[in-house]
């Protein structure tokens, strides 16, 4: 049965349990977004946690990047990969921690669950390189968190969402619409809430909110609608599962935004089961 609204607020209510963004995270978050930062100032902060250390100098040193010299501080692996490669590492991080926190569940794969949120980002980033968007990086960003909502409402409503999961496949409706007909609320708004609590860029969030339902009337924003049809893509390709067993359906805005015609769709999903390839070595330095 859905929640009423006393019910949904108490579960909101429950938000403030969840864990939140690692301090060393939120700081390189806000550092990144400071264009006074410097390689130093993020090397005093990753310098302070050493797992997140060890990642990026791994990561300096794979075979994705094939530096012919060993990276050995921070300072130099800043210098290579660059400030959004560090806070999307250190981002992904914090979100495999909370996907993962938890048993896994029969209905809600939790690793099929991290590759549909990867994948969504690798395909949002190569959507947004090819329509010349402002910041592939910060793409990339938004579809990794897209459905961090999900995990939250495994948390905090988990018999409902197991409910809404299910309904998903009985009726192969969109799981944003079992979710508020078991849950009162969608995964799209509780993944808003989650944005607004870890301070993220007003951008980030309207991306995760919206990335199912458009904003009515003016045309959807370009981060908005990379996320939707990098998301859409995804579930078309089968990268990944989030759950969701409706007919993935991308938004004719969206393609005439995005200028997404059959054929230069199929070149997009082509290049992303390649990228997908690519990124296995981040994707391994992450867990």
């Amino acid at each position: 049965m859905p929640q009423d609204q006393e019910e949904i607020k108490k579960s909101l209510a429950k938000f403030k349990d969840l864990p939140t963004l690692p301090d060393v995270v939120a700081k390189v978050m806000r550092i990144v977004s400071n264009p006074l930062t410097s390689a130093d100032h993020l090397n005093q902060v990753i310098s302070l946690d050493q797992a997140l250390t060890f990642k990026v100098l791994r990561l300096a040193n794979s075979a994705y990047y094939g530096f012919p010299q060993e990276i050995t501080t921070i300072t130099q692996a800043v210098t290579i990969l660059g400030f959004n490669t560090i806070r999307n590492l250190a981002l992904s991080i914090s979100v495999h921690k909370m996907l993962f926190g938890g048993k896994e569940k029969t209905l809600f794969s939790h690793r099929d669950f991290w590759k549909h949120c990867v994948g969504t980002a690798v395909c949002a980033k190569l959507l947004a390189k090819r329509v010349g968007y402002k910041s592939e990086d910060n793409a990339f960003t938004a579809g990794l968190l897209h459905d961090i909502g999900k995990s939250v409402m495994d948390k905090v409503m988990h018999d409902e969402f197991m409910h809404a999961l299910q309904a998903s496949r009985d009726r192969q409706k969109p799981l944003w619409e079992m979710e508020r007909e078991f849950c009162g609320v969608d995964h799209a708004y509780v993944g808003g809430l989650m944005a607004e609590m870890w301070n993220l860029p007003r951008d980030l969030k309207e991306a995760v909110e919206q990335h199912h339902q458009l904003a009515p009337g003016a045309a959807p924003d370009v981060l908005v609608a990379l996320v939707h049809a990098a998301n859409e893509l995804c579930r078309e390709a089968n990268v990944g599962s989030g759950g969701d067993f409706g007919p993935a359906a991308l938004r004719s805005e969206v393609r005439q935004l995005l200028n997404l015609h059959p054929e230069s769709q199929g070149l997009i999903l082509e290049e992303l089961a390649v990228r997908m390839k690519e990124a296995e070595d981040f994707l391994k330095i992450v867990k």
